[in-house]
């Protein structure tokens, strides 16, 4: 685990400090979130992390390509993706912790 976190960490260095030796607003491009979302959608477990992650990129090429055919804003495809994403761990915080909505009536009132 060490080995390969520092292998990742030198890597992205590399990958953030580019040729030019400058970091710009667009330098990251969003991976950090997504593989925020990508680690906490799979719970943890790196082996449903290869498949959360490949999810996750059918969703982003898909809405592409409907963004794309139906001449939409280059955004699109990230609210699209965006909005199932958030339904998706709304879903999961529901599901995990039960909110009862009701007031428990006590016995003999």
């Amino acid at each position: 685990m060490l080995l390969s976190g520092a292998v990742c960490g030198i890597a992205g260095l590399l990958l953030v400090g580019g040729t030019d030796h400058t970091i710009t607003t667009t330098t990251a491009d969003n991976r950090g979130f997504t593989a925020i979302m990508v680690s906490w959608l799979a719970k943890f477990n790196p082996i449903y992390m290869v498949i959360t992650s490949l999810l996750l990129v059918f969703f982003d090429k898909g809405a592409t390509e409907i963004a794309t055919v139906y001449r939409l804003n280059e955004s699109f495809s990230e609210i699209i993706t965006g909005i199932i994403l958030f339904f998706i761990i709304g879903s999961e915080f529901f599901i995990n912790y039960k909110i009862n909505f009701r007031k428990s009536h006590k016995e003999g009132e």
